[in-house]
């Protein structure tokens, strides 16, 4: 057998690391298997040639043929021979990564890597929220989602990959409650992006500003996680008082959530299928408002029917960065 390619979903939490033997034929690498599936916590290693070392010497892996090249999503802009993460304090130069780890090294974006794997929509563990009007999937396809930060990328007819970096884009209010929000988070933040709300840190924003406004200051770094913010949601719904912050935070996630994607599948002339991708939305359970994510995101005046011809739906898969990879592997070789 020949040697594995080595796939890495580098974030700014969680590093996913995995192998990848491709097929003769492109049609059977959609539902390629990934070998040693592992996830590794980056606050545990100083540089990312830490992390991808510490995976090539578990004792799974060493069983397989080593790699010689190796595919790379990094929650960073790659535009430059040096990179530097968004979200963490690794930074690389990628002629140096790849004469250190003696690879062939292709680096991407994180959400870049996951466009690619829109080519094969149709094997992708997907829950639609809406089928929309295109049965076939036609069109533009993008994919985004929160986590440490908030990322999207979209995937031309053409299969050209259109990378962005939606998360640093100024967050725009829907209404009186969230002018509210963005006042208060503006005594913390000179500018407040769509970041700041829609991804880990920006629950816990959102929390902290709601209980501020409620008379019980807080900071963002004394508010419960976003895993307990929605166990916290659960509990309160089965009581007698559904305002709690827990409640107000999950309703306004959602719905900005649900905002910021239909804009982007307006700004990027998405018509081919939306899906919302991270383990956040899957940790958050029954937390994430699927509802007031869809009303948000049809709430676009004239083009509320171009939102709503749009199949919308959750991408369900532990590791789409990886299977990113290897269709840009298998797309390029």
């Amino acid at each position: 057998m020949s040697a594995p390619v080595l796939l890495a979903d580098i974030g700014g939490t969680h590093a996913r690391l995995a192998l990848f033997y491709p097929h003769s034929r492109p049609q059977e690498d959609a539902a390629a298997q990934l070998w040693c599936v592992e996830k590794l916590r980056c606050a545990d290693f100083g540089r990312i040639q830490g992390v991808i070392n510490a995976y090539l010497t578990l004792p799974e892996v060493r069983k397989h043929t080593a790699p010689e090249k190796a595919v790379l999503a990094v929650a960073a802009p790659i535009d430059q021979s040096k990179v530097k993460f968004t979200n963490s304090a690794f930074e690389f130069d990628t002629v140096e990564l790849a004469a250190e780890l003696k690879l062939s090294v292709k680096i991407l974006n994180d959400f870049e890597a996951q466009a690619y794997a829109l080519a094969w929509i149709q094997h992708l563990p997907v829950r639609w929220l809406q089928e929309g009007a295109q049965s076939a999937y036609e069109g533009l396809r993008t994919t985004a989602g929160p986590g440490t930060g908030f990322g999207a990328a979209s995937l031309s007819r053409g299969g050209e990959v259109i990378s962005c970096e939606p998360g640093h884009v100024a967050f725009a209010p829907q209404n009186q409650q969230q002018v509210r929000l963005l006042s208060q988070l503006w005594s913390w933040y000179p500018r407040v992006t769509v970041e700041h709300l829609v991804s880990g840190p920006g629950i816990a924003n959102i929390y902290a500003a709601l209980s501020t406004l409620g008379g019980q200051p807080m900071t963002p770094r004394e508010a419960p996680t976003p895993e307990a913010i929605s166990w916290q949601l659960i509990d309160d719904k089965q009581s007698v008082d559904s305002t709690s912050f827990a409640v107000n935070t999950m309703s306004m996630f959602s719905s900005i959530l649900g905002a910021v994607c239909g804009d982007l599948a307006l700004a990027h002339g998405c018509r081919g299928a939306f899906l919302v991708s991270g383990q956040l939305i899957a940790s958050l359970g029954r937390g994430f408002d699927e509802r007031l994510f869809l009303e948000a995101f049809h709430d676009k005046a004239q083009y509320a029917d171009w939102c709503r011809a749009i199949p919308v739906g959750l991408l369900q898969s532990d590791w789409p960065g990886l299977q990113g990879c290897a269709a840009w592997y298998c797309l390029n070789r």
